[in-house]
Protein backbone atom coordinates (compact mmCIF):
# COMPACT_ATOMS: atom_id res chain seq x y z
CA UNK A 1 0.00 0.00 0.00
CA UNK A 2 2.76 2.44 0.92
CA UNK A 3 4.74 1.77 -2.25
CA UNK A 4 1.67 2.28 -4.40
CA UNK A 5 1.02 5.61 -2.68
CA UNK A 6 4.63 6.75 -3.15
CA UNK A 7 4.51 5.66 -6.78
CA UNK A 8 1.31 7.64 -7.31
CA UNK A 9 2.82 10.76 -5.73
CA UNK A 10 5.98 10.38 -7.82
CA UNK A 11 4.02 10.15 -11.09
CA UNK A 12 1.79 13.04 -10.09
CA UNK A 13 4.83 15.18 -9.37
CA UNK A 14 6.45 14.21 -12.68
CA UNK A 15 3.22 15.07 -14.51
CA UNK A 16 3.08 18.49 -12.87
CA UNK A 17 6.76 19.09 -13.58
CA UNK A 18 6.41 18.33 -17.29
CA UNK A 19 3.19 20.18 -17.94
CA UNK A 20 3.90 23.17 -15.73
CA UNK A 21 7.55 23.47 -16.80
CA UNK A 22 9.12 23.32 -13.39
CA UNK A 23 11.97 21.21 -12.07
CA UNK A 24 11.33 18.09 -9.99
CA UNK A 25 11.44 18.89 -6.32
CA UNK A 26 13.28 17.10 -3.57
CA UNK A 27 10.30 14.88 -2.78
CA UNK A 28 10.24 13.48 -6.30
CA UNK A 29 13.97 12.76 -6.10
CA UNK A 30 13.45 10.85 -2.86
CA UNK A 31 10.52 8.89 -4.30
CA UNK A 32 12.59 8.08 -7.40
CA UNK A 33 15.47 6.83 -5.27
CA UNK A 34 13.13 4.63 -3.21
CA UNK A 35 11.49 3.18 -6.30
CA UNK A 36 14.77 2.52 -8.10
CA UNK A 37 16.91 1.30 -5.21
CA UNK A 38 14.39 -0.94 -3.47
CA UNK A 39 14.22 -3.65 -6.19
CA UNK A 40 17.97 -3.42 -6.85
CA UNK A 41 18.78 -3.88 -3.15
CA UNK A 42 16.37 -6.81 -2.88
CA UNK A 43 18.01 -8.54 -5.86
CA UNK A 44 21.53 -7.91 -4.56
CA UNK A 45 20.75 -9.17 -1.06
CA UNK A 46 18.99 -12.22 -2.49
CA UNK A 47 21.93 -13.03 -4.79
CA UNK A 48 24.49 -12.59 -2.02
CA UNK A 49 22.46 -14.76 0.35
CA UNK A 50 22.07 -17.48 -2.28
CA UNK A 51 25.80 -17.40 -3.08
CA UNK A 52 26.76 -17.66 0.57
CA UNK A 53 24.27 -20.46 1.08
CA UNK A 54 25.83 -22.39 -1.79
CA UNK A 55 29.51 -21.60 -1.16
CA UNK A 56 29.96 -21.64 2.61
CA UNK A 57 29.06 -25.30 3.29
CA UNK A 58 31.46 -26.43 0.55
CA UNK A 59 34.27 -24.24 1.89
CA UNK A 60 33.75 -25.45 5.45
CA UNK A 61 33.56 -29.08 4.33
CA UNK A 62 36.83 -28.74 2.37
CA UNK A 63 38.72 -27.33 5.36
Amino acid sequence: MTRAYIFYLWWLDCFLAVFHERALDFGAAVFTAILLLDPICRILVSNIAQTLKNVLPVQIYNL
